[in-house]
């Protein structure tokens, strides 16, 4: 399966559900995938560029779930699913099912539940 395709993406989402997190595939606009985990107030979306995976924060749904560029920035620096490299053709879905899991667990309890 193609690290980019929307099957990748809609697999990803699949096994994160069963995970118990609520997650699906969304297209963002020209051509770009992402999956999108909500995390408490925030929405997450996560994707790959050149192969390594980061994610946006949208929200909080008070502010219309927009872009929060200063949570990303922030958020990006603090996780590590950057060092998630999605280059092998024989990527392993549940682990990295499991990876955006942890990362969104983290997220919340490190900038939602602290305040």
């Amino acid at each position: 399966m193609v690290h980019d395709s929307p099957e990748f993406f809609d697999e990803i989402a699949k096994r994160l559900t069963t995970l118990g997190v609520d997650a699906y595939s969304i297209g963002t606009g020209g051509g770009i995938i992402c999956i999108s985990v909500k995390a408490d107030k925030y929405e997450l979306w996560f994707g790959t560029a050149n192969d390594i995976w980061g994610f946006d924060v949208m929200g909080p749904h008070a502010n219309n779930g927009e872009f929060n560029e200063e949570l990303t920035h922030k958020a990006n620096q603090y996780l590590p699913i950057e060092q998630a490299s999605t280059d092998s053709e024989n990527m392993d879905l549940d682990a990295v099912a499991a990876a955006i899991k942890s990362m969104t667990d983290i997220f919340v309890s490190t900038f939602v539940k602290q305040v």
